[in-house]
């Protein structure tokens, strides 16, 4: 959008006026982009949550757009921090990524691939059945809406079609891609802890993928076409690749960024026990360190300006790095950690003024400061924009 928001909106809403069924639910993604950007999550909780809001991007037809924009939904929800915005963003990721899980079998279910055939209407072919095909053909424009579907797996009765293929499409990137970053919210959030079902279909589906693309493009660099596809898979897996000649970037400071959290959250599959507190204190340390790197634009250890080669107006990207920030900076309670965490909420204030999660982790910030009076103004902010008992981030 270049930051021309407002014309974005217009525009969408524009279209939406123009032709309703037609572009519905590309412009439901374009206000919801333009909502994210100048924070108005109320409006944009509204647009991809509410009934009426659902309606126009559900039955689209692009690939997991309604999962994708659900997800965004969830996100709306988990910044409005409204009260049981928890249990409803929960209700969301279960909805629109639990379900491509469980019916593609990437949550570990199956071994092997997962064969359906399409959804069929079983009361137009028992009628065909019974009554001929001049019966069915009368009967097949009236019952052509009904939704008695079945789902179950079935390749004896006939062979595969390519319908039956695409009706029941394995998960992209994009989508275990979102589901991870909104685990990862409501995990640090204090919602779903560790051993969380979740997580491990998360971690099976990762693997799953990894093993895909090892096998079809094992001289490539596994997730090297989206760098922010990388930083979620090394949340939980071990051992990804890195090309050596890209290691003073800031995509790879941040994998690494990524990586440690997934030690310090006991997230990696490794692990079967919980990571002593004093282990954990250390990988805590260690994260802030790294954060003040990527922030400075310069790497200490190796004593050299890092590369930028990612782009932070990714919205996905920024809500991950804010929130890392943010939960570093509390785990650690170091005053260097509390002043970027500081003035990274700052930043997000001035962009996104309407936004009461912000304003929320900018007085938990300055609490965990000694700043008093401007924390209790800035809490009392969050709650007038809509935020309601004001949450929790863990323990």
């Amino acid at each position: 959008m270049g930051g021309r928001y407002r014309e974005a909106e217009q525009l969408a809403e524009k279209s939406l006026q123009a032709d309703s069924d037609g572009c519905s639910g590309l412009a439901t993604w374009a206000l919801s982009l333009t909502y994210k950007a100048e924070g108005r999550v109320s409006e944009g909780r509204s647009l991809l949550s509410g009934f009426d809001g659902m309606q126009r991007y559900e039955e689209c037809g692009f690939l997991f757009f309604s999962s994708n924009l659900g997800g965004d939904g969830a996100q709306f929800v988990l910044d409005r921090d409204a009260a049981h915005a928890d249990r409803a963003a929960l209700r969301m990721y279960d909805e629109n990524f639990d379900r491509i899980l469980q019916y593609s079998g990437y949550n570990g279910s199956t071994l092997g691939t997962v064969l359906r055939t399409r959804p069929q209407n079983r009361r137009k072919q028992l009628t065909q059945n019974l009554w001929g095909n001049l019966l069915g053909s009368l009967t097949s424009h009236g019952e052509s809406k009904d939704r008695d579907f079945d789902f179950e797996p079935s390749t004896k009765s006939r062979l595969l079609t390519v319908q039956d293929v695409f009706s029941w499409l394995p998960p992209t990137h994009a989508v275990i891609t979102q589901a991870t970053l909104i685990l990862f919210r409501l995990t640090i959030r204090g919602v779903v802890p560790y051993d969380d079902t979740r997580w491990r279909d998360i971690t099976e589906a990762w693997s799953k993928l990894r093993r895909i693309q090892s096998t079809h493009r094992s001289n490539e660099i596994i997730y090297n076409f989206s760098p922010f596809t990388r930083i979620m898979a090394c949340l939980i897996l071990d051992g990804i690749d890195t090309d050596s000649s890209i290691s003073r970037t800031i995509s790879s400071k941040l994998e690494k960024v990524s990586d440690l959290i997934g030690y310090a959250l006991n997230l990696k599959k490794q692990l079967n026990i919980k990571t002593e507190l004093k282990q954990e204190n250390e990988l805590w340390i260690k994260i802030c360190a790294i954060l003040s790197d990527i922030r400075s634009g310069y790497d200490h250890e190796s004593d050299a300006i890092l590369i930028q080669d990612i782009d932070f107006r990714n919205e996905d990207l920024l809500s991950f790095w804010e929130y890392t920030v943010f939960y570093a900076a509390t785990k650690t309670k170091r005053y260097d950690a509390l002043c970027m965490a500081r003035s990274v909420c700052s930043e997000g204030i001035t962009l996104r003024p309407n936004s009461p999660e912000i304003w929320l982790r900018y007085s938990v910030i300055l609490e965990e400061m000694g700043d008093i009076v401007p924390a209790e103004e800035a809490k009392a902010a969050a709650i007038s924009l809509g935020s309601g008992e004001g949450g929790r981030f863990g323990e």
